[in-house]
């Protein structure tokens, strides 16, 4: 599968630290197709903010080729983390002979069949499949801190890469740091950037506010571009990294609560999180245009870079 890469449909300023407005679709499963970007619903009881791992760039075109083909055939596999290991995930895709257990009785695996079934979408062992983690909490007052520091974040991931277009000859080697990017592992200047990398952190002040954020919220951290989202009227705010893949691809789902969060709340949430993540709700033209578009953020961001003599 060729790349268009360079999309004439880019959205926002490709180095603005702001993110492009983002699509709304309705909660609940309804049929509605998205378009690009980060998917913003409202349940009863939260507001929900989904950025999908299929709309993500990747440099290894196979499991580009692969994840995309999973959405042409309308299927989706998923895994619900558990704090115990992967050993105890639940599974969110048939085995052999149906559901396993624990996923035949878990409420967001048996609400996501249902929600899917209106896309035409079924749950199928896919490959890659993708990984919902357990939840990071966020105080909602931390919420624009931690923004910003995930779009320089991402900045600063791009520039440690290497030049995007050059990328994909030697992704197989590298596969993206994707599930070992979070702050809390490599340090505000740690090693996996390397000097420019750190240096690059620094000098955008993103340092500076993560320091002011919580441990859990440091944790949640992901190279990950955030809509711009009021949370003040909120009473908390949960962050699961979504893993594609062989870390190939990062998504994450935010849930804020609008009062004390129930199971019940939790399960509504990311039932219809899930269905998007599936890309049930959007096309594969839609996702191939996100992918360019990324794509042409990554090369603007590098280009800048050599430009100021800072990469080469």
């Amino acid at each position: 599968m060729n790349s268009k890469i360079l999309s004439a449909m880019a959205v926002a300023l490709l180095l603005s630290a702001c993110s492009s407005a983002p699509q709304k679709t309705a909660a609940a499963g309804s049929a509605t197709v998205a378009k690009d970007g980060p998917v913003e619903f409202d349940t009863p009881d939260a507001h929900v903010i989904v950025v999908r791992a299929l709309d993500s760039w990747s440099g290894d075109n196979s499991a580009s080729e692969d994840s995309l083909d999973a959405v042409k055939d309308h299927e989706g596999g998923f895994r619900l983390a558990s704090e115990k290991g992967p050993r105890y995930d639940v599974l969110g895709f048939p085995m052999l002979f149906g559901l396993n257990g624990d996923s035949e009785s878990n409420k967001v695996v048996q609400g996501v069949v249902v929600a899917l079934k209106p896309f035409g979408f079924k749950l199928a062992q896919v490959n890659p499949d993708f990984t919902v983690d357990t939840p990071e909490n966020l105080y909602p007052k931390e919420f624009a801190t931690f923004a910003n520091s995930q779009r320089e974040f991402y900045k600063s991931f791009v520039i440690s890469e290497g030049n995007p277009a050059t990328l994909h000859r030697s992704v197989s080697a590298k596969k993206f740091l994707a599930g070992v990017l979070s702050l809390a592992t490599i340090g505000i200047a740690g090693d996996k950037f390397g000097a420019l990398g750190s240096q690059t952190v620094l000098n955008t002040g993103v340092a500076g506010d993560i320091q002011q954020l919580s441990a859990s919220g440091r944790a949640a951290l992901v190279p990950l571009d955030l809509p711009n989202f009021d949370a003040s009227g909120y009473k908390s705010i949960e962050v699961r990294k979504v893993v594609q893949g062989n870390n190939d691809r990062l998504g994450q789902v935010i849930i804020a609560y609008k009062n004390d969060k129930t199971e019940e709340i939790t399960n509504a949430a990311l039932i219809n999180a899930i269905v998007t993540l599936t890309g049930a709700d959007t096309t594969p033209e839609a996702i191939q245009q996100a992918r360019d578009t990324d794509l042409a953020k990554r090369q603007a961001i590098w280009d800048a870079c050599v430009a100021e003599g800072k990469c080469k």
